[in-house]
């Protein structure tokens, strides 16, 4: 077996693990005094209280992917330090996500409201604006030409010049 790789981390830089589930979980730890707290005893104490653990997270993982606010450094009552996740975190693409489905419902939600209204207005797709179905049709019919091009068959002199003619 060989030896476990240490790393050098500074205590100030670390939170406290009754902090971290005050701060984090909202959960109050009991008195310091009376017992020490140590990351073992969390997970069973926070199950007793109904609240999933946090997720420990392995060094390793972590400097291969270093972002900040996901990940947090904390120390228990033993000086003992292990990374977590933060569970209060943004996760990028699930906010993404949740955006573009209210921005799907809320555009729904303007469709059926304006089909109720039987004075003639619709939604308009193409700039997000409320306009009569008249003005809405008109658009459309003119959007759907397309240009036409213009086969212009005939040499031109210089081609003609090329292929050894006159």
């Amino acid at each position: 077996m060989g030896k476990k790789k240490k790393y050098a981390v500074s205590l100030k830089d670390c939170e406290n693990i009754h902090d971290f589930m005050k701060n984090r979980l909202n959960i109050r730890s009991h008195h310091r005094k009376r017992t020490r707290f140590h990351h073992n005893d969390m997970p069973i104490y926070l199950e007793e209280r109904g609240i999933m653990p946090p997720d420990k997270v392995d060094y390793d993982c972590i400097s291969q992917n270093m972002d900040n606010d996901r990940f947090i450094l904390v120390k228990d009552d033993y000086n003992n330090i292990r990374y977590y996740r933060n569970p209060l975190a943004l996760d990028k693409k699930r906010l993404l996500r949740e955006l573009q489905s209210a921005k799907d419902k809320l555009e729904q939600r303007r469709i059926e409201v304006l089909k109720s209204i039987d004075d003639g207005y619709g939604y308009d797709p193409i700039t997000g604006e409320v306009r009569p179905l008249s003005d809405i049709a008109l658009e459309d019919y003119l959007y759907s030409f397309e240009p036409t091009e213009k086969l212009n068959r005939q040499k031109v002199k210089s081609k003609i010049r090329n292929y050894g003619g006159r």
